[in-house]
């Protein structure tokens, strides 16, 4: 995902990449680090996604404008953006998952979150490595600063 590093971490990941989701956020990582990505990822398809003002094909979406630029320069590059339409679905989805209005609840959803979606939708089987089990956080039934602290193994807190 995003502008994550695959080599020397075959053994974890695997050595092949065929679809990379990718933050409107990563999109200047992308950009730099263009030609060890792309050299690691041969033949792969990469799908940007962002806030629709990120996007727009006016000239003034910043993602966009990368994504032509680029074309231009790697025209083998197989890079498609997420719609604003599929966007919106993808919003729904979460509300309908999580009884949780996105924009009311001023969130973002993550890459994480489209690239499973995304896999829900094109593969017949999913296997997913490296999530952490349901008890990993734990909620700690004081307040700090107005928020529920949400506890990590590993971290200490006041």
């Amino acid at each position: 995902m995003n502008d994550a590093p695959t080599r020397g971490y075959g053994k974890d990941v695997g050595n092949k990449t065929s679809l990379r989701v990718i933050a409107h956020s990563s999109i200047q990582r992308i950009l730099r680090n263009r030609n060890e990505l792309l050299n690691m990822s041969h033949g792969a398809v990469f799908i940007f996604w962002g806030p629709s003002s990120y996007m727009r094909r006016d000239g003034k979406g910043l993602v966009y404008n990368n994504l032509q630029l680029m074309n231009q320069i790697l025209p083998q590059l197989k890079a498609y953006m997420i719609s604003r339409h599929k966007m919106l679905q993808f919003d729904d989805l979460f509300k309908r998952e999580t009884g949780k209005d996105r924009k009311i609840s001023n969130t973002w959803l993550s890459t994480g979150w489209f690239t499973m979606t995304i896999a829900l939708e094109l593969c017949d089987r999913i296997n997913v490595y490296g999530m952490v089990p349901p008890d990993f956080c734990r909620f700690i039934p004081r307040m700090m600063k107005g928020k529920t602290v949400v506890a990590m193994p590993g971290r200490s807190y006041p």
